[in-house]
């Protein structure tokens, strides 16, 4: 899923007035998370650093997460616009959603990656 997607696919599905910008603040903030967290710390990660997407991103830069569990964006921007918007009862719903969802992205990954070890010596992959 591409940035432009994962917001295109959110305003259908969760009509708003957000704009872009602020959507691509999100996403960023939660791929940064998913690589500080979970990507960076195998040894197939699917890039070496992740600083963030800032805005004149291309329309077609690839989130980080990839399908079948792409899906986390758009529960993480519902709980995002909740929680902003002050809607506390939906918040805790769509938070629910992200979070099952990003605990299931990580135990997936973790089941199918190499951990990578670092020690004094370097990297041993």
């Amino acid at each position: 899923m591409t940035v432009n997607e994962a917001g295109e696919h959110f305003d259908l599905i969760f009509p708003n007035a957000f704009p872009y910008e602020i959507k691509l603040n999100m996403l960023s903030h939660l791929d940064k998370r998913v690589f500080d967290d979970v990507l960076s710390k195998y040894a197939d990660k699917p890039v070496e650093e992740f600083n963030g997407y800032k805005p004149g991103v291309s329309d077609h830069q690839e989130l980080l997460i990839a399908f079948p569990n792409d899906d986390i964006y758009i529960s993480y921007l519902a709980a995002q616009t909740d929680m902003i918007n002050g809607d506390i009862a939906r918040y805790n719903n769509s938070a629910g959603v992200f979070n099952a969802a990003f605990s299931e992205f990580c135990r997936m990954y973790t089941r199918t990656h190499r951990y990578a070890v670092n020690n004094k010596l370097g990297d041993l992959v």
